[in-house]
């Protein structure tokens, strides 16, 4: 846990193919990194909000350098470790150019294909591109960021207020009380409880992600451009580009008009959150992470990071119960039931949920029947395993409950030891998945040769 270091995922939100940046990764690493005392610990700025750190940044670089800024100077926006402020409005606005110009790329080429329905000639098809370059600002007043936190359940983000910082991890340490029996009843029966409390002193939760990604604020980000583009559609120098924009209110077209006659707050609202054009969907500006709040101790600083964190205490209470019944050497019953009270803790320690990513019941029923004249064993179980919330680095969301039947049949051949069997688990193909970001399983078979001697 201490020394891992593992990438994840590979430039999951493209910045490396779309802008030629270095990209943010996904990547599960430990709380300890050589040359520093603590585990996590995030830097903040003077207003007390946490600062983040961007493959953007020779973008904001180079701007600063064009007004004579170098690093260290008073007003650079980037400091010594590459940090920036959250409140940091010229940086902001870079990342603004930033997705401004990533919009226009992916959307001029999607009006242009919907020309035929738009009654475009050759001639406005091609004046699309320059025109969205003067239409749109390049410098909009009140633009803000925002922190949102990657979930992997619904290939979305969280909005996040504020971060926390991840103490060096601990060793968990794990006390267990359980009473228990087990016996033979009337010569036939074998069963066995246990009741057991568990009690987990710095609890470490599975691997989660710690580290929020940076937009645009999406509100203050729509409000500008809302009154910037209202006043470019009456402004006399637009008028042409204004008439084909004006279509964008066609609710025919498919990009949310409703027809009032108003196209401004449709153009804002795929300049801020995307739209399905022609078919394919067009992120917005505000959908794109410029950057990570990241910790001092990150070996890349631009990486979503996800670790393991101590939570505090976990008391658990479980039973166990298993029976046999064993009338001859023919045939034999056998059934089994866990149970914990508890498989996901909210808020805890006052830092977030962790959940256990383990069922709160699990049962499982099956028999055995020898056919001694043919030389075979048969056997088949049914097998429940209850619901549950998982939470494990990436993956975080609900694993449905399920109930399979398996089967298998062993072949004593006869002569050399030799023993054939054949399994088949999900037997009715009941397709389910244990975990998230699993696959689902179905019908399985497999057949195996051993030996005896």
């Amino acid at each position: 846990m201490l020394y891992l270091d593992r990438r994840a995922q590979s430039d999951p939100f493209t910045l490396a193919s779309n802008f030629g940046v270095e990209p943010i990764d996904v990547r599960a690493q430990g709380t300890y990194r050589d040359g520093f005392d603590e585990g996590f610990t995030f830097k903040r700025s003077a207003d007390g909000l946490p600062m983040y750190r961007t493959p953007f940044s020779p973008f904001i670089a180079g701007e600063l350098q064009g007004r004579g800024l170098e690093l260290g100077d008073e007003g650079y926006s980037i400091d010594q470790e590459g940090y920036i402020a959250l409140a940091d409005s010229f940086a902001t606005g870079v990342l603004w150019k930033v997705g401004r110009g990533a919009v226009i790329t992916g959307v001029v080429p999607a009006l242009a294909g919907l020309g035929p329905l738009l009654g475009l000639t050759d001639e406005q098809v091609a004046a699309l591109g320059p025109g969205l370059e003067a239409f749109v600002p390049t410098v909009l007043p009140n633009l803000g960021l925002d922190m949102r936190t990657l979930n992997q359940e619904t290939r979305g983000f969280d909005a996040t207020s504020d971060v926390v910082d991840v103490p060096r991890t601990k060793p968990t340490t794990t006390q267990t009380l359980e009473v228990g029996y087990k016996g033979i009843i009337g010569r036939h029966v074998v069963f066995a409880a246990d009741v057991y409390r568990t009690d987990i002193a710095d609890f470490v939760g599975p691997l989660a992600i710690e580290t929020p990604n940076v937009f645009l604020d999406q509100t203050l980000l729509k409000a500008a451009l809302t009154q910037a583009f209202t006043n470019n559609m009456q402004d006399a120098n637009f008028g042409e580009l204004a008439s084909v924009l004006a279509q964008v209110d066609n609710p025919l077209l498919g990009l949310g008009g409703d027809d009032d006659g108003d196209p401004v707050p449709e153009l804002a609202e795929i300049f801020t959150n995307g739209a399905a054009i022609g078919g394919e969907a067009r992120p917005g500006a505000a959908g794109i992470p410029y950057g990570t709040v990241s910790p001092l101790q990150a070996y890349d600083p631009d990486d979503v990071l996800v670790t393991y964190r101590n939570f505090g205490d976990v008391t658990l209470y479980g039973l166990d119960l298993s029976a046999g019944f064993y009338p001859n050497e023919v045939w034999s019953l056998s059934g089994s039931y866990s149970f914990v009270d508890d498989s996901f803790f909210e808020n805890l320690g006052d830092i977030a949920d962790v959940a256990l990513n383990a069922p709160k019941h699990k049962l499982k029923l099956g028999g055995k029947y020898r056919i001694s004249q043919w030389r075979m064993r048969l056997s088949a179980q049914a097998r429940y395993s209850g619901s549950f919330r998982m939470r494990s680095g990436v993956f975080e969301g609900d694993v449905d409950s399920y109930a399979v039947v398996d089967a298998s049949g062993v072949y004593d051949i006869p002569h050399g030891g030799l023993l054939l069997t054949v399994s088949i688990d999900n037997l009715l193909n009941n397709e389910y998945r244990s975990f998230v970001g699993a696959p689902r399983i179905g019908r399985m078979t497999h057949a195996q040769l051993g030996l005896t001697f």
